[in-house]
C-alpha cells in the first residue's frame, strides 16, 4: 500500500463526526477575530501576492499605482499594526490608517540598509519581500497560536461591535467629499523641482546603479548627502516605480499624489 492509497483509505474510514471534530478543534485553536478581519487580511495578502507576480505591468496606470502602494506599505503595515495594537481594539479603518506609517517604518529596515551599503534596486526589492513575508507569516502563526508565536495574541478575545458615532460618520463623509473635490487638481500633470530631483535618483536606481553612491545630476562621487540616507521616500519611490513599471516622472506627476492624499 503506497502513501496515496493510505491517505484515501484514511479518508474513507473517517466518519463525518470525526471530520467535524477536527474542524472544530482547528477553529478553537484560532485566535478569535471577526469575519471582516479575515476578509480584509485575505484581500491584502492576495494584493501583495499578485503584485509580486507582476500584475501591475498588465493593468491601467492608476490601478497599477494603487495596487503597488497597497502591497508596499498598506499590506505589511496592516499585519504589523494588528500585532502591535490589538489590545487597544482599534477598528479596521483605524488599523488601515496606522498601516501607512508602520509600513514606512517596516520599509526603513531594508531601505536604510540598502542606502548605506549601496545595494542595487533588485537587492532592495528582495529584502523588502523578505521583511514583508516575515511580518505576514508571523501574524498568521500568531493567529494559529503555534509554538513560539502563541504569545503574539495571548488573551485576545472576539472583537466588540463598535458602531461609529454620528460625528465620526460626518467627519468621514467630509473627508471623502474633500478628496473628491480635490481629485481633479491632484490628477493634473504637474511636478515641482524637489519631486523632479527625486525622479533623477529613481532613474539612477532603475538603471541598476548602486543606490546612494553618487549624486545623479552631475555624476559626482560626493554622494547625495547624509539627509538622503534617512529619507525613506526615496526607497519608496524606487520600489514604487520599479514594481509598478511606471516611469519616475509619470509616477510623480499623475500616479501618486492622489493616492498619498487619501
Amino acid at each position: 500500500m503506497n502513501w496515496l492509497t493510505a491517505v484515501r483509505t484514511n479518508k474513507t474510514n473517517t466518519t463525518p463526526q470525526q471530520r467535524e471534530g477536527f474542524v472544530q478543534a482547528v477553529t478553537r485553536r484560532l485566535v478569535p477575530i471577526g469575519r471582516g478581519d479575515w476578509l480584509l487580511a485575505g484581500v491584502l495578502f492576495v494584493v501583495w501576492l499578485l503584485v509580486l507576480l507582476t500584475l501591475p505591468a498588465y493593468v491601467p496606470l492608476q490601478l497599477a499605482s494603487w495596487l503597488t502602494l497597497i502591497a508596499l506599505l498598506i499590506a505589511p503595515g496592516y499585519f504589523l499594526t494588528d500585532m502591535l495594537t490589538w489590545r487597544g481594539q482599534p477598528d479596521r479603518l483605524e488599523r488601515l490608517a496606522l498601516a501607512l506609517p508602520l509600513g514606512i517604518a517596516l520599509l526603513a529596515l531594508p531601505g536604510i540598509t540598502a542606502l548605506v551599503l549601496h545595494w542595487t534596486l533588485f537587492q532592495l526589492a528582495v529584502a523588502w519581500i523578505v521583511v514583508s513575508a516575515v511580518v505576514m507569516g508571523g501574524w498568521l502563526l500568531g493567529i494559529l497560536q503555534l509554538p513560539l508565536f502563541g504569545r503574539v495574541f495571548a488573551g485576545r478575545t472576539a472583537p466588540a461591535v463598535n458602531r461609529w458615532a454620528v460625528d465620526e460618520l460626518l467627519l468621514a463623509a467630509l473627508l471623502v467629499a474633500l478628496f473628491l473635490v480635490s481629485l481633479p487638481a491632484l490628477s493634473q500633470y504637474k511636478i515641482d523641482g524637489d519631486a523632479y530631483a527625486v525622479s533623477t535618483f529613481t532613474a539612477e536606481a532603475l538603471a541598476d546603479l548602486p543606490l546612494n553612491a553618487r549624486e545623479p545630476l552631475f555624476g559626482t562621487e560626493f554622494g547625495p548627502g547624509v539627509r538622503m540616507i534617512f529619507n525613506q521616500f526615496m526607497t519608496l519611490s524606487y520600489l514604487w516605480s520599479y514594481i509598478a513599471v511606471i516611469a519616475p516622472l509619470t509616477l510623480t506627476a499623475v500616479a501618486s499624489r492622489n493616492i498619498l492624499a487619501i
